[in-house]
């Protein structure tokens, strides 16, 4: 058996001898270039009939859904906090700081925001506060739901120097009476 496989190939080599040209180099010697590849019978082995049969498993993702309550959402709340202030991110942090996360009923937890700003903010952040919240609360349903709820005319903190004499001036109407009767100018 051996015997007729080495007598095979090397008839098949003979026939290929066939197929020599013939370089002339300097040195009058000459090249042999025999081509192999276009008389070789390709062999693939298609890998498709083996997939079709193979029985697909059942892709049943297992989710977290650990239930939590509010002390707990605080906790982690106040830690995310935490993380981002260590890691020198002021802005989400005063905006996390200030607001309470509540927690309402399908593991949805409801923030308000003053402004587009915040909002825009917590927007970039949305996605890491929900991945830290889910791992740490091992739920994977937890959901941020954002309020936008401007200050109300009296909850508007006043910056500057006229706005705080304003601010003053509605709250003791005396102050208004003092100026006057002192002659005072007020430079704003």
């Amino acid at each position: 058996n051996d015997g007729e496989k080495i007598n095979d190939k090397k008839n098949k080599i003979n026939k290929y001898e066939d197929e020599k040209i013939d370089l002339q180099a300097k040195n009058s010697k000459s090249i042999k270039i025999v081509n192999f590849k276009e008389k070789i019978e390709k062999k693939t082995i298609s890998i498709n009939p083996i997939i079709l049969n193979e029985e697909k498993p059942d892709k049943k993702i297992d989710k977290n859904q650990n239930t939590f309550s509010q002390i707990e959402l605080t906790k982690f709340w106040q830690s995310y906090i935490n993380k981002k202030q260590s890691e020198g991110k002021h802005n989400i942090v005063s905006i996390l700081k200030n607001r309470k996360p509540i927690l309402k009923k399908d593991s949805i937890i409801n923030i308000e925001l003053e402004n587009n700003l915040q909002l825009e903010v917590l927007n970039e952040e949305k996605s890491n506060i929900l991945l830290f919240l889910k791992k740490e609360l091992k739920n994977d349903n937890i959901a941020i739901n954002v309020e936008l709820k401007p200050l109300l005319k009296e909850e508007v903190k006043a910056y500057t120097l006229e706005e705080k004499y304003n601010k003053m001036a509605d709250k003791n109407s005396d102050l208004n009476i003092l100026k006057d009767k002192f002659n005072l100018e007020i430079d704003f």
